[in-house]
């Protein structure tokens, strides 16, 4: 239950923290970091990082003990199957390689990137779209140079 309730938070923090990346986009005054800190999103996103962090730590810490113990008991002959196993796998492999905080980065990137990455691209994409004039004019003549006057869907062909 525990467990449960420690994923669901999660998984709600990374999508509050996509949420507090999209507002503070939006707002130029916000881009310098030490203006950002003093806001409410600031504080709020500082907070979560620091549970999306633990988490992903957990995670990590879960993981060695396991291969801890597989290697005790002599059951280490399976592949590795997450990515995480990936890399302390190469870590253990060649010490040095990693540090946990570099495993952890690694394990963030792949959760945060993973997580809704297309409708994140075309949000930001029409956001920056709708601030430059310019470019709506020239997506929209290479729209009419490719399509015409047709209907048709978008093909293979046409990127």
């Amino acid at each position: 239950q525990l467990q449960k309730h420690s994923t669901l938070e999660y998984v709600n923090g990374v999508k509050r923290m996509g949420q507090l990346c999209l507002n503070r986009g939006k707002s130029f005054y916000l881009v310098k970091d030490w203006v950002y800190s003093l806001t409410r999103e600031g504080r709020e996103q500082k907070r979560l990082l620091n549970m999306l962090h633990s988490f992903t730590e957990n995670v990590i810490k879960e993981c060695k003990h396991k291969r801890m113990v597989a290697k005790e008991n002599g059951t280490t002959d399976q592949q590795p199957t997450a990515f995480v196993d990936i890399l302390l796998e190469m870590s253990e492999n060649e010490p040095g390689l990693f540090t946990d905080v570099e495993i952890r980065e690694e394990v963030d990137t792949f959760i945060f990137e993973g997580h809704d990455t297309t409708s994140a691209s075309i949000s930001w994409s029409l956001l920056l779209l709708g601030h430059d004039q310019t470019v709506q004019e020239k997506a929209y003549n290479e729209l009419c140079s490719i399509f015409g006057n047709s209907d048709r869907p978008a093909t293979k062909q046409d990127l």
